[in-house]
């Protein structure tokens, strides 16, 4: 697996080419975003344990084609009981390095060109210290509003090892004495040892040495409120490498995730489930106790009426954080959100500008790029306050229509019209001197002299 920033990248295969034997293969990766100056990509790939006391370790490593290598470092932390040798070659051990200062198991090499593989010596390995492969782990979350046990947890785990136990340690605040272990669909009595740990036998007269172990545990006492929560989960050391694992999360019907778990891929199809667009499963509950190789898959009581989520990951899962709202809180602000907006475009004229428009439809936009599930949620619960919105708006246009400009009222009394007298008709009183009355003054044409 390959990701950069924290995302999943997917290669393209070019082909393969000949080099001493060796054929690597040739991929070419798009990366996220533009990036300028140091770029990290980070490389996950299982490898095969060796199983003798001593051997040889060939370790295919990843080089880049197109850019030029000016050096390559490596760090190896074997077992406790383990020793580590580098094979003559391209590689040579780092003495003194701040490394090895800070871990003294740690070895550090180094190449100056560019190498296919890296070789290994091993050496001293015991069945006490033998390293666990786990091919195969499924993790199933449930979580209820049981008041006695709110979290429920079941592991599953497809391994191979040359141990004759297994120490698990379990997550703090589990019930550890009521915890139930199945090797091979076999009940099995744990050892208790440490804090919260468990010391699982294991049977000898495995030709194989493959197990499949059913482990079942529950955290008592009431569960913490939604919002943010973080999930730990059983550990097995150091030693221990898991390729592939799925977590199955079951939410109470009225609840559902907002922010998926990082550094997970969604295991889901968008589909219509029952009456509102979400996430399903690409796998049920029987898929995936067939795929962690339960004996009898079917009998475990599968997840009714409750909102299922699955996630996959290469690599051990240790822990991860999550954010959940109730169904009535996600609607309640998405609603009251649009509810809102909708008001201001319908009263205020400032919010139908084009600027403001503008902007408003680009930080939508981006937010949906970032958050398209969390996008798509929100979009579906603010249907009740677009509903509303335009329901004011019908109100408004309603109102608005029936108000009509009312005339001024005649009335049907006639009003005797009186004629008032000008002032130059009326008797000048004796003495007074009249004024002079208003005539037209017709312009005479000027005298033409003769």
């Amino acid at each position: 697996m390959l990701t950069c920033d924290d995302q999943v990248l997917t290669p393209v295969t070019l082909g393969e080419e000949a080099d001493a034997g060796v054929k690597p293969l040739r991929m070419r990766v798009a990366l996220p975003k533009t990036c300028i100056g140091l770029c990290e990509i980070n490389a996950r790939y299982p490898l095969l344990s060796a199983a003798a006391t001593e051997s040889t370790l060939h370790i295919p490593l990843l080089m880049p084609l197109d850019v030029e290598l000016t050096s390559n470092i490596a760090t190896i932390t074997p077992a406790a009981d383990q020793q580590v040798a580098v094979a003559p070659g391209a590689w040579a051990a780092v003495e003194g390095g701040l490394i090895q200062a800070a871990s003294p198991r740690t070895r550090e090499l180094s190449a100056a060109q560019r190498t296919a593989e890296l070789t290994l010596k091993l050496r001293g390995e015991n069945g006490g210290n033998a390293a666990i492969n786990i091919d195969r782990a499924w993790i199933q979350t449930c979580i209820t509003q049981q008041p006695s046990a709110a979290r429920q947890d079941q592991v599953v785990l497809q391994f191979a090892t040359r141990r004759h136990e297994l120490t698990i340690t379990l997550p703090d605040g589990a019930a550890r004495d009521q915890a139930t272990v199945q090797v091979n669909g076999m009940a099995v009595a744990p050892r208790a040892a440490g804090d919260n740990a468990l010391i699982i036998p294991l049977p000898n007269d495995i030709e194989q040495q493959r197990y499949v172990l059913n482990l079942q545990y529950h955290f008592p006492g009431p569960r913490a409120g939604r919002g943010a929560m973080k999930f730990e989960f059983p550990s097995l050391g150091e030693d221990a490498w898991v390729r592939h694992a799925y977590w199955q999360l079951l939410l109470p019907p009225e609840e559902h995730l907002v922010i998926a778990p990082r550094g997970m891929t969604g295991e889901f199809a968008w589909g219509w489930n029952h009456f509102y667009f979400g996430r399903q499963p690409l796998l049920n509950q029987v898929d995936l106790e067939t795929w962690a190789g339960l004996s009898h898959p079917g009998n475990l009581p599968a997840p009714t009426g409750m909102n299922v989520y699955l996630f996959s990951s290469l690599g051990r899962i240790d822990s991860c954080e999550i954010v959940t709202s109730g169904r009535s809180t996600i609607v309640f602000l998405s609603s009251g959100v649009a509810l809102l907006a909708g008001l201001l475009l319908i009263y205020v004229r400032a919010a139908r500008h084009p600027v403001v428009l503008l902007a408003a439809t680009a930080l939508l936009a981006g937010l949906a790029a970032i958050y398209p599930e969390l996008a798509l949620l929100a979009g579906q619960a603010s249907a009740v306050g677009l509903a509303l919105v335009l329901l004011a708006a019908f109100l408004r246009q309603l109102i608005t229509g029936s108000v009509r400009p009312r005339l001024p009222e005649l009335s049907s009394a006639m009003t005797p019209i009186i004629p008032v007298p000008r002032s130059a008709d009326l008797p000048a009183p004796v003495g007074a001197a009249r004024p002079p009355s208003q005539a037209t003054i017709i312009p005479m044409p000027p005298e033409v002299a003769t």
